[in-house]
């Protein structure tokens, strides 16, 4: 993210980053780990004029999960994320 990221918008159901056209390789390998990994959000990858688009999205807990892998100083290849909800419950007991 520190070398290739030019964006970050948070939408209404996740995230949408932009990164430099040279990124669009490491973020497909970026988007099939996550895939198997947060199968709770959907991961896309597109091409736009002079970038390339990462877009994330989930419901509920998942949008909050999402935006806090997401943010400055944190690596996008992070993989370890906990699947939403999971804490809220727990902490309820």
């Amino acid at each position: 993210m520190a070398r290739a990221l030019t964006g970050r918008d948070e939408t209404p159901d996740g995230l949408r980053l932009s990164f430099r056209p040279e990124a669009e390789d490491e973020l497909r390998a970026l988007v099939a780990v996550e895939t198997g990994c947060c199968a709770w959000a959907t991961w896309t990858v597109e091409p736009a004029a002079g970038a390339v688009v990462l877009d994330v999205r989930s419901a509920d807990e998942g949008v909050t999960t999402l935006r806090s892998m997401f943010t400055a100083g944190r690596s996008a290849g992070r993989t370890s994320a906990p699947s939403p909800g999971r804490g809220h419950r727990e902490s309820r007991r």
